[in-house]
């Protein structure tokens, strides 16, 4: 009853286990076809083996363990959410390329007693990290309504260096 609720809410409409049995799964679903899901289902058929693998649902987009059994009377078919799981899986991936991030930087900093290098590769790391084109760092001076571009990536020729007033008239400011 699980699967077809979740088959339902794929298809937008309630079903009953009569609206699949004895249908193709392509012309119940095509929007599987061409899918990691279609070629392991093809396979499964064509070499009579079970077929177990974990793609994300083009369907629902929701992460699924597969488990495909072949019979005589068609293909089995095993899923189980994942999502969560797959979730922190990327969580824990992001935090440890942070973590080695940080510790990068951290021994390219004791290496040098350059300031401004310091600050340069600290954005040249951030951007390789979050695979953004833009990224700075700015200073804001306590005895000013200033704020200083001091590193950055993406920046026009001649931004590094300029001071900028702070509120909403720049975005430098602004941010």
């Amino acid at each position: 009853e699980r699967a077809l609720a979740e088959a339902g809410r794929g298809a937008g409409r309630i079903l009953v286990a009569a609206d699949l049995l004895g249908r193709s799964l392509w012309e119940f679903s095509p929007e599987l076809v061409g899918t990691t899901f279609d070629h392991e289902a093809h396979r499964a058929v064509r070499e009579e083996a079970v077929v177990e693998f974990e793609a994300r649902s083009p369907v629902t987009g929701r992460w699924m363990d597969v488990r495909l059994y072949p019979s005589e009377a068609g293909l089995w078919i095993y899923l189980h959410n994942i999502t969560e799981r797959k979730r922190a899986e990327e969580e824990l991936r992001r935090h440890a390329e942070q973590q080695a991030l940080v510790a990068e930087l951290g021994r390219r900093a004791l290496a040098s007693d350059d300031l401004q290098w310091v600050l340069e590769e600290a954005v040249g790391l951030l951007v390789r990290t979050l695979g953004v084109e833009l990224a700075c760092v700015a200073e804001l001076p306590a005895d000013r309504d200033e704020v200083i571009l001091r590193a950055g990536v993406g920046w026009r020729e001649g931004y590094i260096g300029r001071r900028f007033e702070r509120g909403r008239d720049s975005q430098v400011g602004y941010t």
